[in-house]
Parts: structure tokens; sequence; C-alpha cells
């Protein structure tokens, strides 16, 4: 079963845009692209995103990382360096919130199933997931959601990673994934507890918690 992974990449969504004026938009992407922010999320993206997947044992799979248009070309210029050419990495700029999420199905193999991944731009995931997630390969999952609960979190301190606590959350986002359908369809925390699988694999996720993430979750 191919595994098609999702990471919005200091994206700009159209639901950002709604009910702003062009002063705010502005305002808006000023704080996005703060070069502060911004590294943070690189060093982030560089030591453990980025590893999570291109070290999965279980290698049928791609990943698509959509982004903005209007990242500082510097920026664009670090993240190709760091994808450096593999052939199952698509960077997509959009501007605006345009499109790009549903690009995957380009490479859905009739009569084979295929699950579809959320992962953020700043979070990693067990190297062991994909190959975890083969339980699933059978069409009685279609459309069911598979949530892992189980993770810990993680800051990057003096140019190293730290690890902190253990981490449970049965509906988070970070690996969510469906099975044969689109795993953005519904947001995250709605989605109907008969429609979801909650899977106990242990260490599924590094959850990183700094200045840059949006909920500005405490590390300890």
């Amino acid at each position: 079963m191919k595994i098609f992974v999702i990471t919005r990449f200091s994206y700009i969504a159209n639901n950002d845009f709604k009910d702003m004026s062009s002063k705010h938009i502005n305002e808006y992407k000023k704080i996005l692209f703060n070069k502060n922010r911004l590294n943070e999320k690189f060093d982030a993206f560089k030591k453990i995103t980025h590893p999570s997947i291109i070290n999965q044992t279980y290698n049928n799979w791609m990943w698509f990382i959509i982004t903005s248009k209007f990242l500082p070309d510097n920026y664009k210029k670090k993240l190709n360096d760091i994808i450096n050419n593999n052939p199952r990495i698509k960077v997509i700029f959009s501007e605006n919130g345009g499109g790009g999420f549903q690009n995957y199905k380009k490479h859905i193999v009739e009569n084979e199933n295929y699950a579809t991944m959320r992962l953020d731009d700043d979070d990693g995931i067990n190297i062991n997931l994909f190959k975890k997630l083969q339980t699933y390969d059978n069409s009685i999952y279609n459309n069911k959601y598979i949530t892992f609960p189980l993770g810990q979190r993680y800051t990057i301190k003096n140019n190293k990673i730290v690890l902190g606590s253990k981490y449970n959350s049965p509906k988070i986002a970070l690996g969510l994934t469906r099975i044969n359908n689109y795993v953005y369809k519904t947001q995250h925390s709605k989605i109907p507890i008969n429609n979801l699988i909650i899977d106990n694999f242990p260490n599924s996720y590094l959850l990183y918690c700094g200045n840059a993430t949006h909920s500005k979750r405490k590390f300890h």
C-alpha cells in the first residue's frame, strides 16, 4: 500500500485570508515569513521531519510539501537543498491557498490500496510507521481514519535535539492517516468515533515544542 504524506510548510491557506483586509494579509505574511520563525522551522524540519520520512523502513511512499509562492527565495532554495532532488518528494509552491493538496491522485495505482497522511513541518514520525500502516492494506478499511496517539514531546536547544515527556492525544493531527481517501476532508478533532481506528503503536511520533509552533505548546 502506497503512503502519500502531505505537509503544509509555512503555508498560507484560504481560511487564513477569510475576512482579512490586504493590510492584515501583509501583516500576516510578515509574521509567517519572519526570519527567526523560519530559521526555527527549518532547523526542526532538517533535524527531525525530513529524516523521519526518508529513513522509513517501508519504501513505497511519496511526500507532497505544500508551501507558499511568497516564501522568501533564500528559503525556497534552502528547502530544495534539503530535499536534494529526491524524486519521491514533491514541493509545490502555492499562491494564497491555491491547489496542490490533492496532487497525490495522479500517482494512485488502479486496484491498489493507498493511504494519505498528515504531517506538520516541524514534527517527526517513527521510522517504522509506514510499515505499521501495511496492517490496514485491505479494502475493509476504506475511508477509515487511523490515529496514532502515543508519542513524545521534543525541542531543540543549543543545536541539539532534546526529548521531553510522553504525549497521548487520541485525535492528534500528527500522523493522522486515511485509507483510500483524502485525509484533510474532515477536521481531525471532528472525526466521528465510528470512523476512527485508534492504533496504540508506541513512540509513533515526536511533537515539536517551540516558539514557532502555532499553539506555542510547552516543553516539559
